[in-house]
């Protein structure tokens, strides 16, 4: 317990992001599910913590990518309680890539009233986000919207 597995963690997160720069989204399920069953098991819960936020973000991203934009919202609904309420807890480069899935899940799925509430919740950050590569991606939905 006194000892989470960050080594191995931070493989597979270095694994599934290497599959998704090269748009190798069939080989994502599988180190996924690697990643769920570190969730699984007993260890810290900030630990835990951060393990639940990567499966969302990956998950996500798979759904996203491949085009399967209804899985995607169906995730992003079963994860709203225990993450995406939760966001405060996070670092503030989390709290972005959070945000900014909501904002492209809404802008893909054409919720402009959704696309403006996340977008919102980045403004509102104030300066604190700007010096994180995402903020430049959110900058460009703003100007979608």
């Amino acid at each position: 317990m006194l000892n989470p597995p960050i080594y191995y963690f931070n493989t597979l997160n270095g694994i599934l992001d290497s599959l998704e720069s090269a748009k190798l989204y069939k080989e994502m399920p599988y180190f996924i599910e690697k990643v769920k069953e570190i969730e699984s098991k007993n260890y810290p819960r900030d630990f835990l913590h951060s393990v639940h936020t990567f499966c969302y973000l990956a998950e996500f991203s798979y759904y996203f990518q491949t085009g399967d934009i209804e899985s995607a919202a169906k995730l992003r609904l079963t994860y709203e309680e225990s993450l995406l309420k939760k966001t405060a807890v996070l670092n503030l480069q989390l709290q972005l890539q959070l945000h900014l899935n909501a904002a492209i899940l809404a802008l893909a799925m054409g919720d402009a009233k959704e696309v403006r509430k996340s977008m919102k919740k980045i403004w509102g950050a104030g300066k604190a986000l700007h010096t994180f590569p995402d903020y430049k991606v959110a900058r460009l939905i703003n100007l979608l919207i």
